[in-house]
C-alpha cells in the first residue's frame, strides 16, 4: 500500500461528509454529529508523519490545513461535553451552562466560516480537489523504504517525548501544558497504528513481564481501539511489541480520564469568571473539603502513573522491525 492510498482513503471519507453537508442549514454541527473529526485526525497524522519523509513544504501545509479542521472540531467536542455533563447538574448555576452552550454554538460558527472560507465546501474547485492535486506531485518511496523510515520516525517520536517528559520533572503542574500535552503526544503513537492501515501491526512474541499485568486489563486489551487494521496490500509492516503497545494504550486511556476530569474543573471556573459567579467559583474552591477530587489530586494521579511508566523504559521496548509480511513457502529444492 502506498501512502498516496492512505491519503486517498481518508480524503474519500472527508469528501463524502462535506458533500452531505452542502445541503445542511448548519453544515459545521451536521459535521461534528457525523464525526468528521476521525477522518481528518486521520489525514492530520499522515501529513505528520509524511513531513518527516518527503517533502515538508506539501506536508507541512497539508498539516496545517487538517489542524485547523480538527482544532475546531475539537473546540466543539470540549464545550458539547461539558455543557451535557453538566446540565443536570446541582452543583453548576444555569448560567455557566448557558455560557458552555454559548462557546459551542460560537465554535461552530467558528467552523462554517472555516470550512466556507478555506474552501472546503461551496466551492468550484473544492479544497480536497487541491489536496489531491499536491498528491500526485510528491515522489513517494517505495513501500519497503518508507517502512524503515516510518521506524526510524517513530523511534525519533519516541525520543521527543522522552525529552518533553524529562521537561516536568516527573512532576506536572499544569493540566493543559503538561498532562494534556504528554497524552496528546503519546496518542500519535497509537493515532499512527490506525492512519497506516495495515503496515503497523502487533507482535506478541515476547512473554509479558510481571510489572506490565497492571496495564494489561480486560477494558484495554479487549478494545477495539487496540485491534489494528488488517495488512490488505501490505508487503512491508512494522512490528510494535503488543503487550507494550497495550501498557501505552493503557497511560493513554488513564491520563484521558484525568485530563478530563481536570479539564471539567478548568472550563468551570473559566464559566465562572466569565459570568462572576461567585458561588460557583465557592463550591469549586470546597470540592476537596468535600472529599471530591482537585485539580491537583488529578495531577499528582497523572504524575505518579507516568513516572511509573516511564521508569519501566516501556517506550524503548515498544519498536520492533520492519519484516516482509507475505507467507512463507515451503523450498522445495
Amino acid at each position: 500500500m502506498t501512502g498516496r492510498e492512505r491519503f486517498e482513503f481518508y480524503l474519500n471519507q472527508v469528501q463524502d461528509l462535506l458533500n452531505k453537508a452542502k445541503v445542511e442549514e448548519n453544515p459545521g454541527w451536521w459535521l461534528f454529529s457525523n464525526n468528521l473529526r476521525t477522518p481528518v485526525f486521520m489525514l492530520e497524522a499522515l501529513s505528520k508523519l509524511y513531513g518527516k519523509l518527503h517533502d515538508k513544504s506539501i506536508f507541512n501545509k497539508l498539516q496545517d490545513r487538517f489542524k485547523q479542521l480538527e482544532d475546531v472540531l475539537g473546540d466543539i467536542d470540549h464545550y458539547n461535553a461539558y455543557e451535557s455533563e453538566y446540565a443536570e447538574a446541582a452543583m453548576v448555576a444555569a448560567v455557566n451552562v448557558t455560557y458552555l452552550r454559548e462557546q459551542k454554538e460560537m465554535h461552530v460558527q467558528l467552523l462554517n466560516e472555516l470550512l466556507s472560507d478555506e474552501k472546503w465546501i461551496d466551492s468550484e474547485t473544492p479544497r480536497v480537489d487541491k489536496i489531491r492535486k499536491k498528491l500526485s506531485e510528491v515522489n513517494w518511496l517505495s513501500e519497503q523504504e518508507e517502512m524503515i523510515a516510518i521506524k526510524k520516525f517513530y523511534l525519533k517520536a519516541i525520543s521527543s517525548i522522552q525529552v518533553f517528559y524529562g521537561t516536568t520533572n516527573g512532576r506536572f503542574t499544569d493540566m493543559e501544558e503538561e498532562v494534556h500535552e504528554i497524552r496528546r503526544k503519546l496518542r500519535w503513537l497509537s493515532i499512527y497504528t490506525q492512519a497506516l492501515r495495515g503496515s503497523i501491526q502487533l507482535s506478541d512474541k515476547a512473554l509479558p513481564e510481571s510489572y506490565l499485568e497492571k496495564y494489561l486489563v480486560p477494558d484495554i486489551v479487549n478494545s477495539p481501539f487496540n485491534k489494528l487494521p488488517e495488512p490488505v496490500g501490505c508487503r512491508y509492516v512494522l512490528l510494535l511489541e503488543k503487550n507494550y503497545f497495550l501498557a501505552l494504550s493503557w497511560l493513554i486511556a488513564e491520563l484521558g480520564k484525568l485530563k478530563d476530569a481536570g479539564l471539567g474543573i478548568i472550563v468551570l471556573e473559566e464559566a465562572s469568571k466569565h459570568n462572576r459567579d461567585d458561588a460557583d467559583s465557592e463550591r469549586l474552591q470546597s470540592l476537596s473539603a468535600a472529599g471530591k477530587p482537585s485539580l491537583q489530586d488529578y495531577m499528582t494521579k497523572a504524575s505518579e502513573i507516568t513516572k511509573a511508566f516511564f521508569e519501566e523504559k516501556n517506550l524503548e521496548k515498544l519498536v520492533g522491525d520492519v519484516v516482509d509480511s507475505r507467507p512463507k513457502t515451503m523450498d522445495n529444492h
